[in-house]
């Protein structure tokens, strides 16, 4: 009996010692910068919002927030970098609809599960839009329907992940289009070579697309929305052209691994909503062509999971798997 006591003392010291352990830990995080790792290159929406809500963020924490892009794998070897990483709080990773399917459609083990992130927050939301080449006379879906019709073969498509791959294959299973697939490292390598021509079109979201369409380098034919968007309101809907199932957003979140230390969370999950909630970086993102979210936690989650049920039909339909 004595020596269970004893036992049972030595445990209770040692998990006090753990708590004050990390809440020390909190008090003083963070005490260095913090490095937010992007899955994708430079340039694209994912690398954009990264770097706006960084910025915000780090002066949130008072420690800098440093961009780390690595992409390359469909997204897989930045997301493995970001799992593999302590769990301290000083790794972020930004996170997209690939992160919730790539366990799902890799044709080898991914190397992680959604389960093994925690969202601290969205950053908004952006429409995805379709885009072609601006020398196919091509300026609506039938227009599309009708050159693959007279001109079978002769399209293709450029992919960057998981996620715009299913909505291609989504199109495809709608339309009966019959296209090439070509894959890229990331969608601002995919838009620059549906500019140059060498690709003809790319489904992707909403605000890089916008700024090259309004330069006329591509041209959107279709929106993936509930409704035009202000910025171009001279495209129609997927949903105005007949195809309403092509609705879909992509959703964009900043993550840190479920492992990180309750305390941490709570102070990270709070700096992210100051971000989320500040009209300045609101303003960007809806500026871009995006969506602030101003949802609850548990309603993104909602959402999330929403999505993420539609994207897992269009891979058991198509059967998708990463190469």
């Amino acid at each position: 009996m004595h020596t269970f006591i004893k036992n049972l003392s030595i445990f209770l010291v040692l998990i006090a010692a753990s708590v004050t352990g990390m809440q020390a830990s909190a008090q003083t995080f963070p005490s260095r910068p913090i490095r937010l790792i992007v899955p994708y290159g430079p340039g694209g929406n994912t690398d954009l919002l990264a770097r706006s809500a960084g910025q915000k963020l780090g002066e949130v924490l008072g420690q800098p927030i440093l961009v780390e892009n690595r992409p390359g794998a469909s997204t897989l070897i930045g997301t493995r970098l970001a799992v593999q990483a302590p769990a301290d709080g000083y790794t972020l990773f930004m996170g997209n609809n690939a992160t919730a399917i790539l366990p799902v459609i890799s044709s080898t083990p991914a190397g992680y599960q959604f389960e093994d992130f925690t969202p601290l927050g969205s950053v908004g939301t952006f429409p995805m839009v379709l885009s072609v080449t601006p020398s196919l006379p091509i300026r609506s879906v039938s227009d599309l329907i009708a050159y693959d019709k007279n001109s079978p073969g002769k399209l293709n498509i450029g992919e960057a992940g998981g996620h715009t791959q299913l909505l291609s294959e989504r199109l495809k299973y709608l339309t009966g289009l019959k296209l090439v697939d070509i894959n890229f490292g990331g969608a601002a390598q995919a838009l620059t070579n549906v500019a140059g021509g060498q690709i003809q079109m790319f489904i992707d979201g909403a605000p890089t697309s916008i700024v090259l369409h309004k330069g006329e380098k591509i041209r959107i034919i279709a929106v993936a929305a509930d409704k035009r968007l202000s910025q171009i309101p001279e495209v129609a809907t997927f949903k105005e052209q007949g195809f309403s199932p092509m609705t879909a957003s992509a959703w964009f979140a900043l993550f840190v691994a479920s492992k990180t230390p309750e305390p941490i969370l709570r102070l990270l999950t709070q700096a992210t909503e100051k971000v989320v909630a500040d009209p300045a970086v609101r303003e960007r993102i809806a500026a871009s062509g995006g969506d602030p979210w101003s949802g609850t936690a548990a309603e993104f989650d909602a959402y999330i999971k929403q999505d993420t049920r539609a994207l897992y039909e269009d891979a058991r339909r198509s059967g998708y798997k990463l190469p």
